[in-house]
């Protein structure tokens, strides 16, 4: 046998071999998880929402929309992340543990700022003018902030209401949202600036 037969009978045997693999990676594609309804996703971030704009005479200091991540929101957020990003089913119940852990111990508020001060966007550095209070059953706790670092159009898509002038953060305070979301509490933001106050 010649060395350029030889070297066609190797070629098809990839080709044969390499198309018997790739017919059983399409067999093991997961099951997908099905988007949220865009009503129902919608009216239940809004339900969840609550806004403040503060003004100067004519001048606007700040604007927030701050959002009460509940079971409720978080399983809804939960799906349509799985939706858009395909997860397995298995990745999907994962998140959906690591969420219930999470919440059975903090307390999480997706926040979007505005102000058209840029010096005073910075609700997360440790010399921020700004101070986050969660006010529940005659307790106050102190918010931790992180600045989202997700894309806009990432962020837009799971909180509707966002806006690319704004800047999203999430604030987490220490004390099960279990339990909170099951009555009324009440989430202060204040600085030498002026105050906001969000009652959910």
């Amino acid at each position: 046998m010649t060395l350029k037969k030889y070297a066609f009978i190797i070629f098809f045997a990839g080709m044969f071999l390499g198309s018997c693999s790739t017919s059983q990676k399409i067999s093991n594609i997961p099951e997908s998880i099905d988007d949220v309804d865009e009503k129902v996703y919608v009216k239940t971030l809004m339900d969840n929402t609550r806004s403040a704009r503060k003004y100067e005479g004519f001048y606007q200091l700040f604007q927030v929309h701050v959002t009460r991540l509940t079971s409720e929101v978080q399983n809804m957020v939960i799906q349509r992340k799985g939706y858009y990003y395909q997860w397995s089913r298995q990745q999907y119940l994962q998140e959906k543990q690591n969420d219930m852990k999470l919440r059975s111990t903090d307390a999480q508020f997706f926040l979007q700022f505005f102000t058209p001060d840029i010096i005073y966007d910075d609700l997360n550095k440790p010399k921020t003018i700004w101070r986050l209070y969660l006010d529940w059953n005659g307790q106050r706790f102190e918010g931790t902030v992180k600045k989202v670092l997700a894309k806009p159009i990432e962020i837009q898509s799971l909180y509707p209401s966002f806006d690319r002038f704004s800047t999203p953060y999430m604030v987490t305070f220490q004390v099960p949202m279990n339990v909170i979301e099951q009555g009324t509490a009440r989430v202060l933001l204040t600085s030498s600036i002026g105050q906001a106050e969000f009652n959910f």
